[in-house]
């Protein structure tokens, strides 16, 4: 296949005889109506070396499959056929910050979750929707395990922890180094000064920003 790819039309009939797919054997294949047209292109290897190739179809008729295949050709849509996959492998090799121990947590996430769910999707055509499958699919994982990431932790002691990190963005680190005297109640209101990690023994440290969080409704 030519590395400025190609357009071709498929159809969906059957073969009277073995029903098997016609596909390109059929008769009526690229009449107006009749199946529809898709592209193939061949881009550079990823980062891994490996091959790649996309292919998109549904295309009603060749000029819309043509059209489609130029602007993927274009060099300002090189950005556009990442798959998702790709480059979240980009964005962690350039993270120098803003601690080690946070890129290790960002490359657990990609390797657990964000890659096995939304790797093979083009960045281009990533949405929300593939975002809440993703949550959808880790949710009904973990009670299929019989560890449900929801409701359950209502009654957990340290629920109040986790409400805080999953509403008001706390790191997991700054949610453990919180001590008394950086919360206010009465205000429903915390100061988050430092943050405690474990990483070869445990020490707390500053935390990257000094902030003030507030909680609007009562947790508990």
């Amino acid at each position: 296949m030519s590395a400025r790819g190609s357009v071709y039309s498929w159809c969906g009939c059957r073969d009277p005889v073995t029903g098997g797919r016609l596909g390109s054997r059929c008769p009526q294949r690229g009449k107006p109506g009749h199946g529809s047209w898709y592209l193939s292109l061949e881009l550079p290897a990823g980062l891994d070396g490996h091959r790649r190739r996309i292919r998109r179809g549904g295309f009603l008729t060749r000029k819309a499959a043509e059209k489609a295949l130029v602007r993927l050709r274009m060099p300002e849509a090189a950005e556009a056929v990442l798959t998702t996959g790709e480059w979240l492998d980009r964005w962690l090799a350039q993270r120098t910050g803003p601690r080690e121990s946070t890129i290790r947590g960002y490359a657990a996430h990609v390797r657990l979750y964000l890659r096995p769910c939304l790797g093979r999707i083009l960045l281009a055509d990533l949405t929300a929707q593939h975002v809440q499958a993703m949550f959808t699919f880790i949710a009904r994982q973990h009670e299929a395990e019989g560890s449900p990431v929801t409701a359950a932790i209502r009654g957990h002691r340290l629920y109040a922890a986790y409400h805080l990190i999953a509403l008001r963005g706390l790191r997991r680190g700054e949610a453990a180094g919180l001590r008394w005297r950086d919360i206010d109640l009465d205000a429903a209101t915390a100061i988050i000064a430092c943050q405690l990690q474990q990483y070869q023994g445990c020490r707390s440290r500053p935390s990257a920003s000094r902030r003030a969080i507030r909680q609007p409704t009562p947790v508990g």
